[in-house]
């Protein structure tokens, strides 16, 4: 929570994706995927010129 408000505070863009059916380390190879996907079309659209 604290690096939210910070990320707020100073308006830098974030977005947040829960996985509910797994740990904070994700064993789940799919999870891995599905984040590593989210955070490449994250990317992808904040750096685009």
């Amino acid at each position: 929570m604290d690096l939210v408000r910070r990320l707020e505070q100073y308006k830098v863009p974030y977005e947040e994706i829960v996985i509910a059916d797994d740990t904070h380390h994700f064993l789940r190879h799919g999870n891995w995927t599905k984040v590593g996907r989210a955070t490449a079309e994250f990317f992808a659209r904040q750096l685009k010129p």
